[in-house]
């Protein structure tokens, strides 16, 4: 994954209002990116704020030769990329080293039913791939179009407090006509 895109990415979760923290790691395992984000909610007449939790996984290719969950480029059965999309998810979101980094985020156990699971994406190989990393095995991925981040932060519709940043001065490159 570019850096550069995992930073536009990071950039517009921050215009949405998220705090995020960018290439979380223990020793050799990483997340993309981490965010907390506040959620109201009303209920009889009560306005409460919920704090919600996001693991996201990046991934952009514009020419893509593999598969997201493999680097084989060989065509696989059905069987076999689901498989591999199983092993994938297992490693990004599920396992202990994921569980350990988000832990270490938020002070607490990491457990994966208190997060949500994001995976930002541009142009596959197989749609179905797409398909069976959202509707996985251990919980729902929700999938998240570079396209649309990028058409988004084209429209610009964040105001200016938001200016500063190495991403913001990318922003405003990809608004140029």
């Amino acid at each position: 994954m570019a850096i550069n895109h995992e930073k536009l990415v990071e950039e517009w979760y921050r215009r949405n209002r998220h705090f995020t923290i960018r290439s979380a790691k223990i020793g050799l395992n990483e997340i993309d990116l981490l965010a907390l984000v506040e959620e109201y909610q009303e209920e009889d007449k009560n306005i409460r704020f919920k704090l919600i939790k996001k693991h996201i996984e990046i991934q952009v290719s514009f020419k893509p030769v593999g598969y997201i969950t493999s680097n084989n480029a060989k065509k696989k059965s059905k069987e076999e990329l689901k498989e591999s999309v199983e092993k994938w998810v297992w490693k990004k979101f599920i396992s202990e080293q994921a569980q350990r980094i988000r832990s270490a985020f938020n002070y607490d156990t990491g457990d994966i039913k208190k997060w949500k699971f994001e995976f930002v994406h541009h142009l596959v190989r197989d749609p179905f791939e797409l398909e069976l990393i959202e509707n996985n095995k251990y919980q729902k991925i929700k999938l998240v179009k570079f396209d649309d981040i990028v058409k988004e932060l084209r429209r610009g519709d964040f105001g200016t407090a938001l200016r500063g940043s190495d991403a913001s001065d990318q922003v405003s490159l990809i608004k140029m006509k």
